[in-house]
């Protein structure tokens, strides 16, 4: 059975970097795809066409492709998923469409954002508003909620053949509810799991896992692609504890609730790989 890699690539969440760690792995891969729209969703049977094409590759990557991998007797789909503390997730958001509209930094064309739903208006916003107003604007039902609520549960909640459950609820209700159960089980069966605050020595213990299928991968410390967040290097709590300050307790307790299903992802991916949740997401 041939044994290939899969990024599902998550925005904000580590996605650039691995792909260049990939690349450096697996010289002219990853082979990178998504469909013609922001909203395309490759199906499981898509996908395989795409790794079928490519016989020889061993590593591909997409924005738009959705757990649980495909089902074949003659390929085996090892899926890598980056998670993020949502809190630290939506600063980076922030800050990624805040540097680009106000022009610093590399300007790339928006299709990351777009295809993660974000639109020019966003960009826009970003650029003109601060941290605080630009998610007080979500909460209040001033701009699409969506993207801020529970995108990860979202994009990882997907059954075979089908997109993910969810529904937009506004704040006041609990933003976007998700099938969590769903992400759960999805999640429980991805071996190369990883979080974009301890990306070194998560990603580190993917050689075991792929040289057991016969795959050579070999981490390579590497500053991290493409960041937006400036305390990268600092402690976790530390971290949050910047974004809580940002935004002011209450406003940060609202985000936070209407991330529950992100939150509960990340703690189980705490608890996993280190076998505990660290205090700041308790």
């Amino acid at each position: 059975m041939r044994t290939v890699i899969c990024h599902y690539h998550i925005f904000k969440n580590s996605g650039t970097s691995f792909d260049q760690l990939l690349e450096e792995n697996f010289p002219g891969e990853p082979i990178a795809f998504d469909g013609p729209y922001p909203f395309s969703v490759i199906s499981q049977d898509e996908l395989l066409k795409v790794i079928r094409n490519h016989p020889k590759a061993t590593a591909f990557s997409s924005h738009q492709v959705r757990l649980p991998v495909p089902a074949a007797l003659d390929v085996e789909v090892l899926p890598v998923v980056f998670l993020r503390h949502p809190l630290l997730r939506v600063r980076s958001v922030y800050e990624y469409l805040h540097r680009r509209e106000r022009g610093t930094g590399l300007r790339r064309l928006f299709r990351f954002a777009a295809r993660a739903g974000f639109t020019s208006r966003d960009e826009e916003r970003a650029g003109r508003l601060s941290f605080a107003e630009w998610v007080r604007e979500a909460l209040d039902g001033e701009r699409p909620l969506g993207n801020l609520s529970n995108a990860q549960a979202q994009l990882l909640g997907g059954v075979y053949g089908r997109r993910s459950l969810s529904r937009t609820r506004g704040a006041a209700a609990g933003g976007v509810e998700v099938d969590l159960a769903q992400a759960l089980r999805n999640l429980a069966a991805v071996e190369l799991l990883a979080r974009t605050e301890f990306y070194g020595p998560d990603v580190a213990r993917f050689a075991d896992t792929l040289s057991a299928r016969g795959v050579d991968f070999f981490y390579i410390d590497r500053r991290p692609a493409n960041r937006t967040a400036g305390d990268i290097d600092r402690p976790l709590e530390e971290r949050l504890g910047r974004v809580r300050e940002a935004l002011g307790e209450a406003l940060c307790d609202r985000l936070l609730a209407v991330n529950e299903a992100d939150l509960e992802l990340y703690r189980r991916a705490c608890e996993r790989l280190d076998g505990e949740v660290p205090s700041a997401c308790r």
